[in-house]
């Protein structure tokens, strides 16, 4: 079973060329350093109530957990500080198991749905899974498009 960490972020406009900056030159290449982590995909919002969405997949979930992903999360650069404190806005961080994947994922979109009323699950039960994963959501399902 692989891991997915799915991050949501708005940005500071004023600080959009130093985000650019960290992402591309330092950020993205430190996460793919660490073991098991290998792609990293970043989305630009068309309509939605974030900016970016960014994902890293890895040979399992547990990376996201692991000693040396939490080394490099909690012992931030002084360019991933920055961004943290001035660009960084309204941020949302989930870790997913990923059990079922069909087809391929390559692609430029990414769709990605958040249903707030549970009746809308009930009711069409045949699309929706439960995703089990360790995140800090208990509402958290899969869409069978």
């Amino acid at each position: 079973m692989s891991g997915l960490l799915g991050i949501w972020n708005n940005a500071n406009q004023k600080f959009l060329h130093d985000y650019e900056d960290w992402y591309n030159n330092e950020h993205l290449f430190e996460r793919l350093s660490v073991s098991n982590i290998n792609v990293a995909r970043r989305f630009q919002g068309l309509k939605s109530n974030y900016n970016y969405f960014t994902s890293y997949e890895a040979k399992t979930y547990k990376t996201f957990f692991s000693e040396e992903y939490l080394k490099k999360l909690n012992k931030p650069t002084k360019k991933t500080k920055f961004v943290m404190e001035f660009v960084f806005q309204d941020m949302s961080r989930t870790v997913f198991k990923k059990t079922i994947l069909e087809g391929s994922i390559r692609g430029a979109f990414c769709l990605i749905i958040s249903i707030k009323d549970k009746s809308l699950i009930r009711k069409n039960s045949k699309y929706f899974d439960f995703l089990s994963g360790t995140n800090k959501y208990k509402n958290i399902y899969k869409l069978f498009i």
